[in-house]
């Protein structure tokens, strides 16, 4: 919307991928690069990890609806803390209630990372709270936070491992 702080500043627009035919939302933060250009969320190298974990599960990307929080590119890539972070997100939320609304199969919202389970649960510190399943009642929906597939790829495969539990969690 030209009401949004990014409308000027930010690059790309895109607002879901996959069918949600697993019941579970996977939601991130913004797009990045790769994500801008192709208009299209997780395109990029996160969206690469997040294909390899999910495979590594036996579930398939397509099965899963992907979005963001924010639907567009910030400056620099630099969303959190960020001068414009608070009227973005709350500009594109109603791009996230409509994508709930016209998907009622969704009955479980993956946050990854803090910036999502800030979004979602009003909580930071996402190692204390992967994994753990929690009611949001004003979407309705199962919450199960895990780690952003970036996080993952900035050297802590140690928590790979951790994330393919808490998407197990979140399809089962």
């Amino acid at each position: 919307p030209t009401s949004c702080a990014l409308y000027t500043k930010g690059s790309g627009f895109a607002l879901t991928d996959g069918s949600g035919s697993s019941g579970v939302c996977l939601l991130g933060e913004a797009l990045g690069e790769s994500e801008a250009r192709m208009s299209k969320p997780f395109c990029g190298d996160a969206g690469l990890m997040l294909g390899q974990v999910l495979h590594r599960l036996g579930y398939k990307r397509e099965h899963f609806l992907i979005t963001n929080r924010t639907n567009c590119r910030p400056p620099q890539n630099w969303m959190e803390g960020a001068p414009w972070e608070s009227d973005a997100v709350e500009a594109c939320r109603p791009y996230f209630e409509e994508t709930l609304r016209r998907n009622p199969q969704i009955k479980v919202l993956v946050p990854m990372g803090n910036s999502a389970l800030h979004y979602l649960l009003g909580q930071k510190g996402v190692g204390n709270w992967h994994g753990t399943i929690h009611w949001h009642p004003g979407y309705e929906k199962w919450v199960v936070p895990t780690f952003h597939p970036s996080y993952l790829m900035r050297g802590n495969w140690n928590e790979i491992a951790t994330a393919r539990f808490d998407l197990q969690v979140a399809v089962e």
